[in-house]
């Protein structure tokens, strides 16, 4: 008869171990943080801990009352680069909308995200930019083969975004030319047609390792600028002046803060005008006709911008005309 004797502990140890390994063996142990914790059955380890590079991490159990009991096992990892996210804008934002008048910035250096890092190393990476009417034409190519934004050379049958193109690429400046070449892009305002929708790609590829590759895309639209814009800027910095008259002076000017402040938001269409209010406007217009011109300037003013505010519905009238006349 056998009988077992299983009176001593059958309480184990674990330990992992980690080696570097290169082309022919894995000798060189690895020194982990020591957050990181080696001595439990599952091993969590860090992003950014261990280095690009094959590791061995081998599992060893071992019994507590007797040492000389233990068994081992093997897995090998490779450590590989995570590929970087480019943005060619702030946020990696899928579409964004410009005046036709304002230039447009895309900045891949400054706004592509590289997993494995703290921050995005521009200086790695070479840059190349394209661009296409979206949703018409393909981009612009020979034969299959993709022409950069800044190429001189003409597909017949998908044109260039921009619309004064000359052999030495008007309307486009590169940036950072000394540090990270051509990782930032601005397009003149003026140079992209109104109310089409753009589609600018950037093709990143690495510096060192030319088979480490990125590509990132924006929609980008097209509109007027809109001349109510300035008008608003401007009685935006007559209210400032205001502002500051009120505060310097006495008590009395609030009711000039409290005029402004009024009219702005009528104007602006944020707060609508109640009865008493219309009764009073038209009341004061037909006393205007007999007042002093000084006293008689706010309501020139609330004029000016009911003109502007006019035109520039009837310019948003004739511009959809326009469009679906297919001008």
């Amino acid at each position: 008869m056998i009988q077992f004797n299983c009176d001593g502990s059958l309480s184990t140890t674990t330990k992992w171990i980690i080696k570097n390994c290169t082309s022919t063996s894995c000798s060189f142990e690895i020194i982990l943080n020591e957050k990181v914790m080696t001595t439990f059955s599952e091993l969590y380890i860090p992003s950014r801990t261990l280095a690009y590079g094959v590791y061995q991490l081998t599992l060893t159990v071992t019994m507590i009352d007797s040492p000389s009991l233990k068994a081992s096992s093997s897995v090998y990892v490779r450590i590989t680069a995570t590929g970087i996210t480019a943005n060619l804008v702030q946020l990696g934002t899928s579409m964004v909308t410009r005046g036709d008048q304002q230039d447009l910035l895309l900045d891949p250096g400054t706004f592509s995200v590289d997993p494995d890092e703290d921050t995005f190393d521009a200086t790695k990476w070479k840059y190349t930019y394209y661009c296409r009417i979206y949703d018409l034409y393909n981009f612009p190519n020979i034969q299959g083969i993709l022409l950069s934004i800044d190429d001189s050379r003409i597909d017949p049958y998908n044109p260039s975004c921009l619309s004064y193109r000359s052999g030495n690429g008007t309307g486009l400046i590169f940036g950072n030319l000394t540090s990270s070449p051509n990782s930032s892009l601005t397009v003149l305002g003026g140079s992209l047609q109104l109310n089409q929708i753009y589609q600018f790609m950037v093709y990143m590829e690495n510096g060192k390792n030319s088979s480490i590759q990125a590509t990132g895309y924006v929609l980008v639209t097209i509109e007027i600028t809109h001349p109510q814009l300035i008008a608003v800027g401007m009685f935006i910095s007559i209210l400032n002046d205001g502002f500051h008259h009120v505060e310097e002076t006495a008590t009395e000017d609030q009711q000039m803060l409290s005029y402004m402040l009024k009219k702005f938001l009528n104007w602006t269409h944020l707060r609508r005008p109640n009865v008493e209010e219309i009764y009073e406007l038209q009341d004061s217009r037909m006393r205007s006709q007999y007042a002093d011109p000084i006293e008689n300037f706010p309501d020139k003013i609330d004029q000016l911008l009911e003109a502007i505010d006019r035109i520039y519905i009837d310019q948003k009238k004739e511009l959809l005309k326009l469009k679906r006349a297919g001008v």
